[in-house]
């Protein structure tokens, strides 16, 4: 009788303490505008100038949403919330001549450990704690570790969709919006928001009186290119085995018909 062999399904399991560490850097570009745009506002003093138009309401919900809902749950309607600024990145796009290009990789110590976790208590790099503290300990006394980053970048849409009961209002938030867009160009591009040549938008003829008033609205588009990027470190450069995971031991047989395992 022949003999037949059987392959075993034996997996050899990395040691964990050496798993890579993935670090994203993301900043949401439509709540970095809401806050610039609010402490432009607060710079102008707008609430004080212009009294009569009352607070603007700047943030990423947009009112209409608000007002769905309080109409759905059989709430009065608030109409508190204008006027109002609403920022929407709406879409982005990616041409294939950037897409995942900008590739390095670099050694990174106890020194640059220090700043990420600076950078991850800001809410731009996006790490847990434990993997942060693997770090700490992998850079320890001169240690380093081998990472690699992937940036790409894209085009977005951002819409500032401006409403109020004052038509005069959206007409005067129009023009301070663009001004503010203009003027703060060199803080966008510090939040990762690079605004690009090109303006576009309606001062007036937007009209909504789907909640029991005339609303009024204006719109601002603004081309924008946001950079996103993603770090892989690598905590060993030779992974030792932890262990041999055996799933499936092998049966031989053998000629004489006795069987082993």
């Amino acid at each position: 009788m022949g003999t037949i062999y059987k392959p075993s399904r034996a997996e050899v399991v990395a040691a964990t303490v050496t798993e890579k560490i993935v670090i994203a850097e993301y900043e949401n570009p439509e709540v970095e505008i809401s806050k610039l745009l609010q402490e432009y506002f607060q710079q102008i003093d707008f609430s004080t100038q212009y009294s009569k138009f009352g607070q603007v309401r700047i943030g990423t919900i947009h009112p209409f949403a608000l007002l769905l809902f309080q109409a759905v749950t059989g709430k009065k309607i608030n109409v508190d919330l204008f006027p109002s600024i609403t920022i929407q990145d709406s879409s982005d796009s990616e041409t294939f001549e950037t897409l995942a290009r900008e590739y390095s990789q670099f050694m990174i110590d106890a020194a640059d450990v220090a700043l990420m976790e600076g950078h991850v208590e800001e809410g731009v790099l996006k790490c847990s704690t434990t993997n942060m503290t693997r770090l700490e300990t992998a850079t320890l006394s001169g240690g380093k570790v081998l990472a690699e980053q992937t940036t790409y970048s894209a085009t977005h849409s951002i819409d500032l969709n401006i409403w109020s009961e004052n038509r005069d209002a959206v007409s005067l938030l129009y023009d301070l919006t663009k001004g503010f867009i203009i003027s703060k160009i060199v803080e966008l591009h510090n939040v990762g928001v690079d605004v690009l040549g090109t303006l576009s938008g309606r001062r007036s003829g937007d009209v909504n009186v789907e909640f029991g008033r005339l609303l009024h609205g204006g719109n601002i588009t603004m081309q924008a290119t946001i950079r996103t990027s993603y770090m892989v470190v690598s905590l060993a450069y030779a992974t030792p085995i932890a262990k041999v995971d055996v799933r499936t031991y092998p049966t031989y047989h053998h000629y004489e018909g006795e069987e082993n395992g």
